[in-house]
């Protein structure tokens, strides 16, 4: 009687002290509802499929209770999931686990993170390691990004010349092999940079992948970045003027053939319902003068270069269909009408995705602003090169790829990250630019909006980076984010502020501050890291401004903050002239501060340029200009110009 009494009162003990659940997985499940009890930490889940679950073969139900772990599964893939989700519960908790139900589902079918392997070539354990995480998130696609001017990465058995030379260049670093003209080198070269992947490469990959219910879709682009295909088989390019082209020629039919015969082995190789065939920004400078062409446009009675663009594309989906498989394209590919089955992947903002969806067409979001990942995730002056602005992990969580008020939305079939790699070199540097941004773009293309909350994500996205750093990944630290400048979130109300501002060179409408208006460079605000973010943009001028005070005023300052970036071409201006004027008709120059532009130099970096008086100064307009380089091109960008 003794030991019932004290057995039962460790037990009630136990009872007592058993977890409650809280939010540890990454995605968040759509429905979770908490019950009193636990579960020993190594019980083996009991698992069953039914095929006629609600929400289909990739949905699951995970009971964790006193009895045991039960799994029920739409499919093999929501048995996998299932797992996934009982994984990070096993590593949140130690000793017992909490009792809890799960009903989770995907909110889209395609979930995917592009990997660019043309810029730098990433061997097969680079990807199969990234497969590894990308499962545990619970993605499903991966889309390797194949062909490139920078470098052709698959082996095709008809046209050898492809992988043993145009797989390889002279430099790794793309922008000094830019500057050389684009060498390409011969396989075994002492000098040779890249390399590619074998058939049985590839088959690994996409096997690896299958195991973990992941599709791996190939890119061949196509028309345009196609550089390192002309260099080695320039019967397929336009000729103008002996030079080598980067797009393939739409106007001659061995082009056709060319690729035809590529995605024949291509298609052998993958057994991906979707091919990638790329479509993005193929310069339609070389078309304009190719006499094969102009030749195609009028015997196709085509609409100009936009209408070849999309003869070729129909072409090139006419074919991939006759084989069974689809194809998907970046949005450009809407230029001059769009293949009626094709998949339009948005890159350029929501736009073209919004267009293709209401028009009834599948799309896969992608939009640079919300997915590229080639954008730095901190404060730049501190951070790894990336490539275009910034991209903090708040900011791609809050994406919403279909909204609610979304025309067409049900055919928006995905979202995806892509990874453009002109600037990373190392595989700790892929990793970092991936990882913890991977994890929220997982909650984007799982989690229906209304579960999502950032704060919980972010704890979880914490932890699950503390996990994938223990597990060998290079993950940047969420902690210790630096995600705007000193005083960004302040007014500063100098004597300026507010005041008029008289624009005297156009500012480019690419980048404009609020609007461009009046003010704009007397607001109070100062740019953020990004330089999309606050920042007035002068495109091959000056910038060159008068900003009326209203009355006479005591000035002792003018100042403005000035970006460099010098992979998209933003430079500090070669010079800043300030002036004085009390009618603002006869202006006298008070200083010009000279500056030596560090064109080597690929970093962000800000620069503060200030003119102080040695005593003041009363004036009631200042005319303030920013002397472009003097090679007369690229852009100018500054914030807000103070004066005090």
């Amino acid at each position: 009687m003794k030991r019932t009494t004290l057995a039962l009162i460790a037990s009630a003990m136990m009872a007592s002290c058993a977890p409650s659940y809280r939010d540890v997985i990454i995605p968040q499940p759509q429905v979770v509802e908490t019950v009193k009890g636990s579960c020993p930490h190594d019980a083996e889940p009991a698992v069953t499929i039914d095929s006629s679950m609600e929400h289909g073969p990739e949905s699951y139900e995970l009971t964790i209770g006193k009895k045991g772990i039960t799994i029920k599964a739409g499919g093999e893939a929501g048995a996998f999931y299932a797992q996934q989700s009982l994984d990070q519960l096993r590593k949140a908790y130690e000793g017992r686990l909490p009792a809890v139900k799960i009903t989770d589902w995907p909110r889209f079918r395609y979930r995917g993170c592009h990997i660019d392997v043309s810029r730098h070539f990433w061997g097969k354990e680079v990807i199969l390691k990234q497969i590894d995480m990308f499962a545990r998130l619970k993605l499903n696609r991966i889309h390797l990004h194949l062909t490139d001017g920078a470098g052709w990465r698959m082996q095709i058995d008809a046209y050898p010349l492809l992988t043993q030379r145009a797989a390889f260049r002279s430099k790794s670093d793309i922008y000094e092999w830019e500057a050389e003209n684009l060498p390409y080198c011969n396989e075994g070269d002492p000098d040779a940079y890249g390399g590619y992947y074998t058939k049985d490469d590839l088959r690994e990959i996409i096997a690896y992948a299958d195991s973990l219910h992941m599709i791996v879709i190939p890119e061949i682009e196509m028309f345009g970045h196609s550089n390192e295909v002309t260099a080695v088989y320039p019967q397929v390019g336009c000729k103008k003027d002996g030079t080598r082209c980067s797009v393939f020629c739409v106007g001659k039919e061995e082009t056709f053939h060319f690729l035809e015969t590529v995605l024949d082995e291509v298609m052998e190789v993958f057994p991906s319902e979707y091919i990638h065939i790329g479509g993005d920004e193929a310069s339609k400078y070389y078309w304009k003068a190719c006499p094969d062409c102009q030749a195609r446009i009028r015997k196709e009675h085509l609409d100009g270069e936009d209408g070849l663009q999309s003869y070729g594309i129909k072409r090139m989906d006419e074919y991939v269909r006759s084989k069974g498989r689809k194809i998907i394209g970046w949005d450009e590919i809407l230029e001059g009408g769009l293949a009626p089955g094709a998949v339009v992947m948005s890159w350029r903002g929501e736009e073209g995705g919004r267009e293709a969806a209401a028009a009834g067409h599948e799309v896969i979001m992608t939009p640079s602003v919300f997915c590229y990942l080639d954008a730095v995730q901190n404060n730049p002056e501190h951070e790894p090169l990336g490539f275009g602005g910034m991209l903090p992990l708040p900011k791609i969580y809050s994406y919403d790829p279909a909204p609610a008020e979304m025309p067409g939305k049900e055919y928006v079939m995905g979202v995806q990250t892509s990874l453009w790699t002109e600037m990373i070199e190392k595989a700790s540097h892929l990793e970092y630019m991936l990882y913890p941004r991977v994890f929220a773009l997982s909650e984007i293309a799982w989690t229906d909006p209304g579960r999502k909350d950032y704060d919980s994500f972010y704890r979880r996205a914490l932890d699950m980076s503390d996990t994938a750093r223990e597990l060998g990944y290079n993950v940047f630290d969420q902690r210790n984010a630096d995600l705007a400048p000193e005083g960004y979130d302040q007014v500063f109300k100098h004597l300026a502020y507010g005041c008029k501002v008289e624009y005297l060179t156009p500012f480019h409408e690419k980048y404009v501050k609020h609007g461009g208006d009046e003010t704009a460079l007397t607001d109070g605000l100062i740019g953020g890291y990004s330089f999309k973010d606050r920042w007035q943009g002068y495109l091959n001028s000056d910038v060159s401004v008068i900003i009326d005070l209203g009355k006479p005023t005591t000035v002792s300052s003018v100042s403005s903050r000035f970006l460099q970036f010098r992979s998209i071409e933003v430079m500090h201006p070669e010079a800043i002239v300030i002036e004085t004027s009390s009618d603002k008709e006869h202006f006298e120059k008070v200083c010009e501060i000279s500056n030596e532009l560090d064109w080597e130099n690929r970093n962000y970096t800000y620069k503060k340029f200030e003119w102080k008086a040695d005593s003041p100064v009363e004036t009631r307009y200042i005319r303030f200009t920013g002397k472009i380089n003097d090679r007369r091109w690229g852009w100018i960008l500054l914030d807000e110009i103070m004066v005090n």
